[in-house]
């Protein structure tokens, strides 16, 4: 099925439809690719992958050359298509924020090797302060868990975990 043979069938080219107007691509089914910007294509590509409608997405990076609004826009739309269709979306992506609120199980790697994994409760400013070598708190603002580094105050490491200690930045 999620093949398009030579002829496109009635069906693929309604998917295909479906997909590009819920991506908000409309306005871009006949420019060329050429023209497009760096988050048009990547929202492109991204419709491109949804339309085969695959049981297992991998993506990495998807919010990558998009702005603030597009990249929650975009993350909620493939959560609702996954809870929609019965897909396992595994997403490689950087910014914890985005992660903490589309995610609901989170891998941390550390030297080639899965550090640590699990539901939220694996959201940890230990876990975040081992792994990225920065000191976090996490706050919750209006019901969301949000992530604030702290990149002025010394992190040491004992393998056990991270440990805040004084402030870098002693005048």
């Amino acid at each position: 099925k999620p093949y398009i043979k030579w002829d496109a069938t009635t069906e693929d080219r309604q998917i295909v439809c479906d997909i590009m107007h819920r991506m908000k691509l409309d306005d871009f089914a006949l420019r060329n690719v050429s023209e497009l910007s760096g988050g048009e294509m990547q929202r492109v590509m991204l419709a491109r992958a949804l339309a085969q409608e695959p049981k297992l997405l991998m993506l990495d990076e998807p919010t990558s050359n998009l702005d603030l609004h597009n990249q929650h826009e975009v993350l909620q739309i493939v959560k609702n298509i996954a809870l929609e269709h019965n897909t396992c979306v595994t997403i490689v992506i950087h910014d914890l924020n985005l992660a903490i609120r589309y995610c609901d199980r989170f891998i941390f790697l550390k030297d080639s090797q899965i550090y640590s994994y699990g539901g939220i409760e694996t959201m940890t400013p230990e876990n975040i302060e081992a792994v990225y070598r920065i000191h976090v708190h996490i706050i919750e603002c209006m019901g969301v868990p949000v992530i604030v580094p702290f990149p002025d105050e010394k992190v040491e490491f004992d393998g056990a975990g991270a440990e805040a200690k004084e402030p870098l930045n002693e005048s």
